[in-house]
């Protein structure tokens, strides 16, 4: 029950933090717990992380290939991350682009061990073909140190319960490693993510209506959602119509000159 009331409010608020521990909460700002967005920024090519088998990893890793998604969080976490775990891959489900998601501990003390414990579950939400695509890593505290940072993911340990006060919500990167957008709080849509990762791509997943779908809609970092912008959907409709009408007359054109060569 705890766990999707926070979804609830989580959805509601969108970029919301994770109040993790109520004695760490009192007297601070939820703002301070917002992501801090760098769009177009390089995650650095970090060493010092670990997969669920305990094999030494580098960020650089797992990009090359395809868009990225990128959480933030730890695996001992006792409602957010597993809901926001949850709720991203119940939504890439539905969503037949295609793409890597890497979870990263912010906790230098959780170890493969913990990622590997949480493994099973996860793997269980997407189909059997993707799974090889989920990594679950733990990292060093510089290694750890770096990504948050280029991620402006703040977040503050509760040393009375060893909780995390952090934000609700995930990246997605390009295949090269760079910052695309930031889908804020629980519960994305799988258009939102879908349109996402095409757009990480550059282009190269996705088809036509995709692209399409890309051009009448417009992201806002406030929200980390996709929104239709009624102005380019008008600017496409009146351009799709010119098209069409610059066809018909082409046709006619064609048909009576064929017309005169007969007579």
């Amino acid at each position: 029950m705890r766990r999707w009331i926070a979804a609830l409010l989580l959805g509601l608020a969108g970029a919301g933090p994770s109040f993790a521990s109520s004695d760490l909460a009192a007297g601070l700002d939820a703002s301070d717990f917002a992501f801090r967005q760098h769009p177009g920024r390089m995650m650095p090519m970090v060493q010092g992380l670990r997969d669920a088998q305990g094999q030494e990893r580098g960020l650089s890793d797992y990009l090359g290939r395809r868009p990225v998604i990128f959480v933030l969080g730890y695996y001992r976490c006792p409602v957010l991350c597993s809901t926001l775990m949850d709720s991203v891959l119940q939504t890439l489900q539905t969503v037949d682009v295609p793409h890597e998601v890497v979870a990263v501990s912010i906790d230098p003390a959780e170890t493969p061990a913990d990622a590997a414990r949480k493994y099973p579950y996860y793997a269980s939400l997407m189909p059997a073909g993707q799974r090889g695509r989920l990594h679950l890593l733990t990292a060093s505290a510089p290694a750890i140190a770096a990504l948050t940072d280029a991620a402006g993911f703040p977040y503050r340990r509760d040393p009375a319960t060893g909780q995390y006060l952090h934000p609700a919500g995930f990246l997605v990167l390009t295949p090269q490693g760079r910052i695309s957008r930031y889908l804020l709080g629980v519960g994305q849509s799988a258009r939102d993510v879908r349109l996402a990762l095409v757009e990480a791509s550059g282009g190269k997943v996705g088809g036509l209506a995709d692209q399409l779908i890309l051009l009448c809609s417009h992201y806002d970092p406030r929200t980390g959602r996709y929104s239709v912008a009624a102005m380019t959907m008008a600017r496409a409709a009146g351009l799709g119509t010119l098209a069409v009408l610059a066809m018909g007359l082409w046709m006619l054109r064609c048909r009576r000159r064929g017309n005169g060569r007969r007579a």
